[in-house]
């Protein structure tokens, strides 16, 4: 998260953050499936390197968030 959001933002006090539970990778903990919702508002380049490291995908062009949502949790 502080990679993304930046190092001056997490430490300051009262950040709020909303997170969705991706569906993938399936065999990591539900705490590293955890995606922070300002990434979907962020530049194109910026949301798919991100998603595709923390998805753990070769690709994410065109992604759909209801795709990669665990709709089970």
């Amino acid at each position: 998260l502080p990679e993304f959001l930046g190092e001056d933002v997490i430490k300051d006090k009262g950040l709020c953050c909303r997170f969705v539970i991706a569906n993938v990778p399936r065999d990591a903990p539900v705490t590293e499936r955890a995606i922070p919702l300002a990434i979907f508002q962020s530049e194109q380049s910026i949301r798919n390197h991100y998603l595709r490291k923390w998805l753990r995908r070769s690709t994410v062009d065109n992604l759909d968030i209801r795709e990669i949502l665990d709709w089970n949790y």
